[in-house]
């Protein structure tokens, strides 16, 4: 089964440690992933809490930027059907900003491989070495000014948000065929950035996600035989 693009959601907030919005999924075999991007003088907080319909999300990685900046990428396999709530708690309160995303898959099997980058200056760059072929592959960056920020490639941007001069935006990418190291890119960057990217490999032929995201197995009967006289 092919891998899917499903939905794209976001919400911005400073001046509190918490957040919450709705995010809306669909299809087979899904797959939710949440990107972070935080920005305070103080130093950049770190997700406590994110759940989505009150199911835990796992970390895949946080990365520290140059300029008081930090990044994370989170995702939750077979998140419930329908619009639901994604809710987020920090470990403290961002004076500057947090911008926070959500994009939902279909068609998928599993977390593929994941790779970070980040820098004071430059135009971010991130590669990421997948494993299964047709995989594909979420990216998402953010920077410390507030910029128009153009993806690179075959990259398709889903969504770009800005919160007191702080810009985040995101992108996708496949499918990935052969499996292999796949350049990810973004132009118009003026400032300090983080870039995280993560692929995910397609569900297997002949098998899916069951409610509590069990792999599912469908065995096809053999024909009867039938004889001619």
């Amino acid at each position: 089964m092919a891998i899917g693009y499903d939905a794209a959601s976001n919400t911005t907030f400073n001046g509190t440690a918490s957040a919450s919005w709705s995010h809306v999924t669909a299809g087979a075999d899904r797959v939710l992933v949440v990107g972070i991007y935080i920005v305070d003088t103080t130093g950049p907080a770190s997700v406590s809490t994110l759940t989505y319909n009150s199911v835990s999300l796992t970390l895949i990685r946080r990365r520290v930027g140059a300029n008081s900046n930090a990044g994370e990428l989170w995702y939750l396999l077979n998140p419930t059907v329908g619009t639901n709530t994604v809710a987020v708690t920090l470990s403290g309160t961002p004076a500057q900003a947090a911008i926070i995303w959500g994009i939902s898959l279909t068609g998928v099997g599993a977390l593929d491989a994941s790779n970070e980058n980040g820098a004071a200056s430059g135009q971010p760059s991130v590669s990421v070495t997948t494993v299964a072929d047709n995989a594909w592959i979420v990216d998402v960056v953010g920077e410390n000014l507030n910029d128009v920020l153009t993806a690179g490639g075959s990259q398709s941007k889903k969504w770009q948000d800005a919160l007191a001069s702080r810009t985040a935006a995101m992108s996708t990418l496949g499918p990935v065929t052969p499996a292999g190291a796949t350049a990810l890119s973004w132009s118009g960057v003026t400032d300090a950035w983080i870039e995280i990217a993560a692929s995910f490999s397609p569900v297997a032929a002949g098998a899916g996600l069951g409610d509590e995201g069990r792999p599912v197995f469908v065995w096809r009967l053999p024909e009867p035989l039938v004889s001619v006289w």
